[in-house]
């Protein structure tokens, strides 16, 4: 299974420049406003780009992004562009530029490769909605046509679809006759009227364009606010679930999985609820010392649903998953059941993840049994500050380092 091996982010949010080294447990820490989860949705939004940014649960990261501060805000202030690049253990290289405004198209523009991309996206956009206008003003002419001929010679009615009648018919006709004229204005339209555009590329080869229009811009082809342009074929081999938001967990996500991904899934929870039992058929079985207990999946607890959430994509087979504080909605019991669970899990499927904390239990209890089962090694923490002029600054620890650091020398991990 591929993972990620490094991960780069430039000009993101306040993140001016970032390397990461990825391990299988990447733990973001440090206070407030330090810029954890602008990491999660920068490493999201790169593995999600190649699905039009949907994570493999249908969740759309770019909006959930969005709904952060809107599209402006996903770069630098005083920056023209984004840029995410993430290097896979297949020695891929995936690339995600993001631009908003003029200056940030035109600044896209200056590379060569770039800017092929986006004049093929485009031309290709122009010509899909050009089609499309032309094929719609043809079927409102065969439609007036024949009101016209239901209607008596010489009526006030009939005098005026014939009319709109010619009026669509010149229309047509200056289409077709001035066609590459038009579509060279509306192209140019269409960079005065992009909002936003990402550009989304494996090594050197550009794989999608994505453009979001003004809702303001008018134009031939107004209807439109957005589009995907596919400008190869590609089957990203990494796989992203992006739990960025605090909310109850959702309801349905057992019934997503196959039945021997569901037989898994119930054995791995066994193992960390002593009183469950099992699941059928939308049922919870619970067992406890005075019998059983069947409920509605929908009627469980937050905590236990948290734990499907986490780990279910794991079960499924999702290389990276990306969590905003996994101790939301989780009894300590089941978090420290949890943190055993996920080093075990990371293991047996070989799946990575990336996750931001503000919980010492959390850590805690994630070094405790990372030690137990030896495999420190495999853990990376990441701890974010601010810096006396308001850059946010970052330093890696292994595995090793952190556990000393939060045993022997008894400091906090989330920083100062």
């Amino acid at each position: 299974m591929y993972l990620l091996k490094e991960v780069e982010i430039k000009d993101f949010r306040a993140i001016a420049s970032m390397k990461l080294e990825l391990k299988g447990v990447n733990i973001i820490v440090g206070r407030n406003n330090t810029g954890k989860t602008s990491v999660l949705e920068a490493i999201a939004l790169l593995l999600s780009s190649y699905n039009d940014y949907k994570d493999c649960f249908g969740n759309n990261v770019l909006k959930l992004a969005v709904g952060r501060g809107g599209y402006s805000y996903l770069k630098r202030v005083h920056s023209d562009i984004a840029v995410v690049k993430g290097h896979t253990t297949n020695n891929e290289v995936l690339s995600l530029y993001l631009a908003t405004g003029r200056e940030g198209f035109e600044k896209l523009g200056t590379n060569q490769l770039l800017r092929e991309a986006i004049d093929t996206a485009i031309s290709e956009v122009v010509e899909k909605r050009f089609k499309r206008i032309l094929q719609g003003l043809k079927i409102d002419i065969t439609r007036s046509r024949r009101r016209i001929e239901l209607l008596p010679e010489g009526t006030e009615q009939r005098k005026a679809y014939e009319r709109e009648l010619e009026m669509m018919l010149n229309r047509l006709k200056r289409y077709e006759e001035q066609e590459d004229l038009i579509k060279r204005q509306e192209q140019r339209k269409i960079i005065d009227e992009l909002g936003f555009i990402s550009i989304t590329l494996i090594d050197n080869d550009p794989i999608k364009v994505h453009m979001v229009f003004k809702p303001e811009s008018a134009s031939l082809f107004e209807e439109e606010d957005k589009e995907f342009v596919e400008l190869k074929k590609y089957k990203s081999p990494i796989l992203v679930s992006a739990e960025l938001l605090r909310r109850r967990p959702g309801r349905d996500i057992v019934e997503k999985l196959p039945v021997d991904k569901l037989i898994d899934l119930i054995d791995r929870l066994r193992s960390m609820v002593p009183y469950f039992y099992d699941y059928r058929n939308g049922m919870v079985i619970f067992n406890y010392s005075d019998g059983r207990e069947i409920v509605p999946l929908a009627s469980v607890g937050d905590g236990f649903l948290a734990l499907l959430e986490l780990l279910t994509p794991a079960i499924l087979g999702v290389n990276v998953n990306v969590v905003e504080e996994p101790e939301i909605h989780m009894h300590p019991g089941f978090l420290n059941q949890f943190c055993k669970e996920l080093l075990k899990v990371v293991n047996t499927y070989n799946v990575q993840y990336v996750m931001a904390t503000h919980s010492l239990e959390f850590l805690e209890y994630l070094f405790k049994y990372a030690r137990e089962l030896n495999v420190l090694n495999n853990i990376n923490v990441i701890r974010m500050y601010r810096l006396p002029n308001g850059e946010i600054d970052y330093e890696i620890l292994s595995g090793e380092e952190a556990i000393e650091e939060l045993e022997e020398l008894k400091g906090d991990l989330r920083g100062p």
